[in-house]
């Protein structure tokens, strides 16, 4: 798995066993929020949280690289946070892949889960609807809650992709919503996919589809990457597919309960 090299996350999984990591709490920030958004406010009304467990320890029962050499990989996984959306996510991988960590976000069918080596990045899972497109997000500093973020088609192509005005824009902790500008953009197996957040910088990112879901990694930079797990047989098996931003193919980790 060509993973950017994990240079931070440490408060959000230390060295534990999977036991104690099961126990930790992901932190999440809304990295386009200003100071005043940043202050304690009620929530805005939310989709109720799915109810599938995903917490736990996995091992890697296959895997391939993207591109024609489909190099596999082995290792574990620990999956950490209560039943609900917002997950932290620890890849230990053999061969000398690496040691990553990362966050997920579930809408009940889909696991999404990002990697960054820079901070603030952050993971969205979009359900479509039609020409809408509505998503769940977390970011890498935000105290395991998820905002929520609805696009409208200002010019869609059938598939998916597009130009999305973000017609509702919710951040965990404010009463504050946000808009902006959403453009997704084919690439081989992959999208790429640019944030223009009104009043709040720009974010390019990398998105796949997986039936009617979108999930997408995002930061600043460009040092991200997104794994979009299937969830089959109640989380007892993540059939994922993945990919960095830059990348036109996929690879594959599919991941069982230990």
């Amino acid at each position: 798995m060509r993973f950017i090299p994990f240079l931070f996350l440490a408060s959000l999984l230390p060295a534990a066993a999977p036991s104690a990591l099961a126990q930790e709490e992901p932190r999440i920030i809304n990295p386009t929020a200003t100071p005043a958004e940043e202050k304690a406010a009620p929530d805005a009304a939310v989709p109720p949280e799915p109810a599938v467990a995903l917490a736990g320890s996995y091992s890697v029962e296959s895997s391939t690289q993207p591109g024609r050499s489909g190099r596999a990989y082995r290792g574990d996984v620990a999956i950490a946070g209560k039943p609900g959306r917002v997950f932290a996510i620890k890849w230990n991988l053999a061969g000398g892949a690496g040691n990553y960590a990362g966050l997920g976000v579930s809408n009940g069918t889909v696991l999404a889960a990002g990697y960054s080596a820079s901070d603030p990045f952050g993971i969205v899972v979009y359900d479509r609807k039609g020409d809408r497109w509505e998503g769940a997000w977390a970011g890498s500093m935000t105290k395991g809650q998820a905002g929520f973020e609805t696009l409208e088609a200002i010019k869609a192509n059938g598939d998916g992709t597009g130009t999305f005005r973000i017609v509702k824009g919710t951040t965990p902790g404010s009463s504050e919503e946000y808009r902006g500008e959403v453009r997704i953009e084919k690439t081989g197996d992959t999208c790429t996919i640019t944030w223009k957040i009104a009043g709040g910088g720009t974010h390019r990112g990398v998105g796949l589809m997986i039936g009617d879901s979108l999930v997408a990694g995002w930061t600043p930079r460009r040092d991200v990457g997104v794994v979009a797990y299937k969830i089959m047989d109640g989380g007892a098996k993540l059939d994922g597919v993945w990919a960095p931003l830059g990348a036109k193919q996929l690879g594959t980790e599919v991941l069982a309960r230990k």
